[in-house]
Parts: structure tokens; C-alpha cells; sequence
């Protein structure tokens, strides 16, 4: 290769290094660069007291004091009709005993809503996923069975004032 040509192959891989060593940062602080989720007691504090409570019976099965993955709480409100819900999802609960949670229908699910009050328990059963939506400004929780190809748990449940009901 004639000195020229080598000159500027070691310019331009020079320019790329420096261009991703100055954009990893900025990458990282918008979660583009992986990372692995550890469990960590932040997010048990994080949910309301009421709440964390109602976890707290889970520490004989899974240790104290309690983790969890990032995931392991997920958070729906809607401001115009004045429902909050947070889900929890159980199989990010760091946990010793995981037969305490999952069984062949899936892990244990819970949803808590509040209509500006204390949060209460709304739902709870052992499916493969749900999520949270809202349907019309309607909570909601779809149930994912495809997992199991399973005809017989509902798609999606909504609330009806006092309880998440087939739709």
C-alpha cells in the first residue's frame, strides 16, 4: 500500500474511534448501549407504601430485604378519568423460591389501582404477561396467552368501577 493511501485509512479509523469514544456517553445516558438489569431494592422503594407492604409477605419465599428487576413495576395513570395502575410482574422478582411464584400457567401477576386514594389490590392471578392499557379512558389489562395458545384465559379485562371484568 503506498504511504498516501495508508495516511488516510489511518485518518478516517483515527476520526471513527474518536467519533464513538465521544458519542458513547451520550449513548449510554439514553440506554443505548446494553447493560445488565440487576436486582436492586430501589425498585420495592419506589412503589407506594401500601403497597410495598402487601410485598412484604414475599420475604420468607424470596429473602429479605426484597429485589427486583426494572421491570418488575409498570405504572399506567390517566389524569381526565383519575385512575392510576401499577402492575407488578413477579417473574422480575429476584426470588430464591421461584415455585412460590410461577407456576405452569405462568408467574403471579398483580395490578393496584387508585383513584387518588390508597392504592388496592384489583387483580391477581398466575398468567404468561399482561399489560396495562386504557381503553376509551377505560383501565384495562390485556392478557397475553399465546405462550400456551391457550383459548381459555380472557384477552382483556376492564374495569368496571369495582373490579377488572371480561370485556
Amino acid at each position: 500500500m503506498n504511504l498516501p493511501r495508508k495516511l488516510q485509512m489511518t485518518t478516517i479509523s483515527t476520526m471513527l474511534t474518536l467519533t464513538m469514544i465521544w458519542l458513547s456517553p451520550l449513548a449510554a445516558a439514553r440506554g443505548g448501549i446494553s447493560h445488565t438489569d440487576v436486582a436492586s431494592t430501589r425498585h420495592i422503594e419506589e412503589l407506594p407504601p401500601e403497597i410495598r407492604n402487601a410485598l412484604s409477605r414475599w420475604q420468607s419465599a424470596c429473602g429479605s430485604p426484597l429485589t427486583a428487576r426494572r421491570l418488575f413495576a409498570h405504572y399506567l395513570g390517566d389524569n381526565a378519568v383519575g385512575y392510576w395502575l401499577i402492575s407488578l410482574h413477579f417473574h422480575e422478582l429476584a426470588c430464591a423460591n421461584g415455585a412460590a411464584l410461577c407456576t405452569n400457567l405462568g408467574c403471579l401477576h398483580q395490578v393496584y389501582i387508585s383513584a387518588g386514594g390508597a392504592y388496592r389490590l384489583a387483580f391477581s392471578a398466575n398468567v404468561p404477561e399482561l399489560t396495562l392499557k386504557l381503553l376509551d379512558h377505560t383501565p384495562a389489562i390485556e392478557i397475553d396467552c399465546e405462550i400456551f395458545r391457550s383459548h381459555d384465559c380472557p384477552r382483556v379485562l376492564r374495569w368496571d368501577g369495582r373490579r377488572f371484568v371480561e370485556q
